[in-house]
């Protein structure tokens, strides 16, 4: 009897046209749905915090060497426009990264994931150092040699820490 009375329930016309338009592109809820985002309210409070997901042109994160090169490798392949050091005070240093989008306000890097992280490091081989999204997208290692991309770290023989993943 429960599952005629889905099927009852799905083929039914719905009270409220909103339920049938408006729902979240990220997990499909219709409650608390904001419409110029197109996504509910726990999904944009998940994604504000993402520079990108917010359209901002820049983003302000405290200098270090590793943060400063990342950045490096980031604007050679192209997922961000440019970077600089700038000083608020005499005792503190921001690194200034500015976003790069499409000419129809879509951002260049689509996802990012974190491998490597202080309670599990990942290291691995240069023979086990695979390619991002089928070569779509890089990966970013620490080795002996200097912080660099998947690609050549493979050329140039070298293995390392796992950073992270762009695409």
């Amino acid at each position: 009897m429960a599952r005629t009375a889905k099927i009852a329930k799905s083929l039914k016309k719905p009270k409220f046209k909103v339920r049938v338009r408006n729902r979240c592109r990220v997990c499909g809820r219709a409650r608390g749905y904001i419409r110029k985002f197109q996504m509910c309210r726990i999904c944009f409070r998940g994604m504000a915090l993402n520079a990108a997901a917010a359209k901002h042109q820049r983003v302000d994160v405290p200098v270090s060497k590793l943060k400063t090169e990342i950045a490096r490798i980031l604007k050679e392949e192209g997922y961000i426009s440019t970077y600089k050091m700038v000083e608020e005070n005499k005792s503190r240093k921001t690194l200034r990264i500015f976003l790069k989008y499409t000419p129809d306000r879509r951002s260049v890097i689509t996802g990012m994931k974190r491998i490597s992280r202080p309670g599990q490091r990942n290291y691995l081989g240069s023979r086990d150092v695979r390619p991002v999204v089928g070569g779509l997208g890089i990966n970013i290692l620490t080795t002996p040699k200097g912080v660099m991309t998947g690609r050549s770290a493979r050329k140039s023989n070298v293995g390392g820490e796992i950073l992270c993943e762009v695409w």
